[in-house]
């Protein structure tokens, strides 16, 4: 009984989401997809949503410098192109906090990093669910 309940536990953590320890590092884009959140609207926003979402983060990379700037070159309106991070490695959530806007606000952006099968992916919860499978970049 204890070897199936071991067995269980080992198989169920191959499929379940991890938390990288360090997300320094460039990353570059290799796929964009959108995540289970997508489910809840229209197909045809659905695709419309991929589509930008594709367009946008194609050929993007986001750096997070070991001094916690952060580069981001994914051009939308909504993503702060530079700032500050944060990441807790306990939950995988990501702050950026970006410059002012026109407004005085500071533009902030979370989004969620883990660990899938082998692949890091950054989702962004609050953006139609867009999800980013990424490499590190050397």
């Amino acid at each position: 009984m204890t070897k199936l309940i071991l067995i269980l536990a080992f198989v169920t953590s191959l499929w379940a989401d991890k938390y990288p320890k360090d997300i320094t590092g460039k990353w570059a884009v290799d796929n964009v997809e959108l995540g289970d959140a997508a489910n809840k609207i229209p197909q045809q926003q659905r695709d419309m949503a991929l589509m930008m979402a594709t367009q946008v983060f194609a050929t993007a990379t986001l750096e997070f410098k070991a001094d916690h700037t952060v580069v981001i070159t994914a051009d939308m309106p909504n993503i702060p192109k530079g700032g500050k991070w944060d990441y807790d490695a306990k939950t995988g959530a990501v702050t950026i906090t970006g410059p002012p806007n026109q407004q005085g606000k500071n533009n902030t952006m979370q989004l969620l990093a883990t660990e899938r099968a082998g692949k890091t992916v950054f989702s962004f919860p609050k953006m139609a669910g867009i999800e980013l499978t990424v490499v590190r970049k050397k």
